[in-house]
């Protein structure tokens, strides 16, 4: 009985070593940080030229490793960038309201400092599409393409409230358990309204190749699913050089459920803007 528990001890230490070995030789080495404005912001990186593609997370306690499956694959080729915002992994927690232009901003300031150069395809899932969607607008000289991953538009909640679709009690438990255990993220999802003044305001969204990718599987009423479904159509809209892709297979988090689709719509547009 003692040998077996020696056994699996060690079995057990060196799957551990092998698959520590293993993290710092695909991810660990690229880790790293850099004080923006309001304190420190993690971020992972892999240089190998134009054009870059920038991972930008949703809301919520997502990191940049929701993207693993995924830059693995695009790095082997392509430079890839994705980082946390403040409250997520190893970046600072911060007091200062994090609004789209709060985050866009310090993202613009990240990657300056990080020196990694434009020109961008951004890469933004949920809530982080509507940040690359901002991002686009303040600072289209610095982007080739964007790929919305089932991005949420900034009318989403106005949107809802108007088709009188409201908040179950479990989501507003769980918000509310949100804002006290991370103030710093939980202020991105309470940023909802001044977030669509701020999209209003920008310019306009530049003629840059987009995709959008929007979840097949909707969950809610029939009435939810057709307010979500116009709001994503809405988002194609944006540029003229834009095309539609339905996840057939997937939710929300499609980067998950469906990572090979996303590749491949990665793929596609980084051919499409060495192009131009």
């Amino acid at each position: 009985m003692i040998l077996n528990t020696r056994k699996l001890v060690l079995i057990t230490l060196v799957c551990c070593i092998g698959f520590f070995l293993s993290a710092c030789t695909s991810t660990g080495v690229n880790i790293k940080t850099e004080v923006v404005k309001y304190g420190k912001l993690e971020y992972y990186s892999v240089e190998k030229g134009a054009p870059r593609i920038v991972f930008i997370n949703g809301g919520g306690p997502s990191n940049y490793k929701v993207w693993r499956s995924v830059y693995a694959e695009i790095q082997k080729k392509h430079s890839v960038f994705a980082y946390n915002r403040f409250g997520a992994g190893k970046s600072s927690k911060t007091k200062i309201p994090q609004s789209a232009s709060e985050v866009v901003d310090n993202l613009h300031r990240l990657l300056k400092q990080a020196s990694y150069k434009p020109k961008y395809i951004l890469v933004g899932h949920s809530l982080g599409g509507l940040y690359a969607n901002l991002y686009a607008r303040r600072y289209p000289q610095e982007v080739a393409g964007v790929v919305l991953v089932d991005a949420v538009h900034p009318a989403f909640n106005k949107r809802l409230k108007q088709a009188n679709i409201k908040q179950g009690k479990l989501g507003k438990t769980l918000l509310n358990i949100y804002r006290k255990t991370n103030p710093t993220k939980y202020s991105e999802v309470a940023s909802m309204r001044i977030n669509r003044v701020q999209l209003q305001q920008a310019a306009a969204f530049p003629a840059v190749p987009l995709t959008v990718v929007s979840a097949g599987k909707i969950g809610g009423s029939k009435k939810r699913v057709q307010v979500i479904r116009k709001l994503q159509l809405e988002l194609v809209a944006l540029s003229p050089h834009a095309r539609h892709v339905i996840a057939k297979k997937s939710g929300h988090m499609i980067q998950r459920n469906e990572p090979e689709l996303i590749i491949n719509v990665i793929q596609e547009m980084i051919a499409k803007v060495s192009k131009y």
